[in-house]
């Protein structure tokens, strides 16, 4: 075999070996939700859940340190994984008493990087903790009201003096935040015309309408168990074509919540 080509073999091989390695395992930190917070990890409000709280690694034992274990005084919730490569919890109580969880476990594998969002609850007359099983909600936008299960906000208000007000407004469509852990809109309709029916593999779904009833476009959030965030545009073009996707953006969703 010429040398070229054996010096090109063994450096092949190397690289492979150095690929093919498995991730350094990190020291796992017990989190107890109903006891005293471990030194290396800190708790942050939720910026998008009021009320709500996020337990993660401090930034200078991130590299070192990953919650393990999740407990809530005896109650295991959930074990840790010393391959992981970070962990994020949100801890939500309640106002009946429930308690609900949204654990993000993220790896990495030969430079490969996957995601893992699993939800625990207990309820108030509940001892162990159990996977939260959501109910799908379909929802028609222009019938759509809000009501005690799903949120209905204007968020976008028309200026004053403008000669078309209704298109200037954006309704937000969203589940409320008491029942994040019973139910996620399901199948999304404008009238006769269906969006979006995915129903499986979903942790939480945002609806976003402009343009009124005469010119309307939809936006739709999806956030997968997978961590991927997927962002699908529709525009309207006419009663006999409806809807076409206009674009559509992936991402991975954040982790701290």
């Amino acid at each position: 075999m010429p040398v070229v080509l054996l010096a090109l073999l063994v450096t092949t091989l190397q690289l492979n070996r150095v690929h093919s390695s498995p991730p350094r395992e990190k020291i796992m930190i017990e989190v107890d939700i109903s006891g005293m917070r471990p030194g290396k990890v800190e708790i942050i409000p939720s910026a998008q859940y009021p009320g709500a709280i996020n337990y993660i690694v401090r930034g200078n034992s991130r590299h070192t340190h990953v919650i393990g274990n999740i407990k809530d005084g005896s109650v295991l919730i959930t074990e840790g994984d010393p391959r992981s490569m970070s962990r994020y919890v949100l801890l939500l109580r309640k106002n009946n008493g429930t308690k609900y969880l949204r654990v993000i476990t993220r790896y990495r594998n030969n430079n490969i990087y996957s995601t893992r969002i699993t939800e625990f609850r207990k309820r108030e007359n509940e001892v162990e903790y159990s996977a939260v099983i959501k109910r799908p909600v379909d929802i028609n936008l222009p019938t759509q009201e809000d009501n005690n299960a799903i949120s209905v906000k204007l968020v976008s208000i028309p200026e004053p003096g403008d000669t078309k007000p209704e298109q200037a407004q954006s309704l937000k469509f969203s589940v409320k935040q008491e029942m994040i852990d019973e139910i996620i809109i399901g199948k999304v309709l404008f009238g006769k015309y269906i969006l979006d029916d995915k129903r499986t593999d979903m942790v939480n779904r945002v609806v976003i309408w402009e343009g009124g009833l005469r010119y309307p476009s939809v936006t739709i959030i999806t956030r997968y168990s997978d961590g991927n965030e997927l962002e699908n545009d529709y525009k309207y073009m006419d009663s006999e074509i409806g809807f076409v996707v206009e674009s559509v953006k992936r991402k991975f969703s954040s982790l701290c919540e």
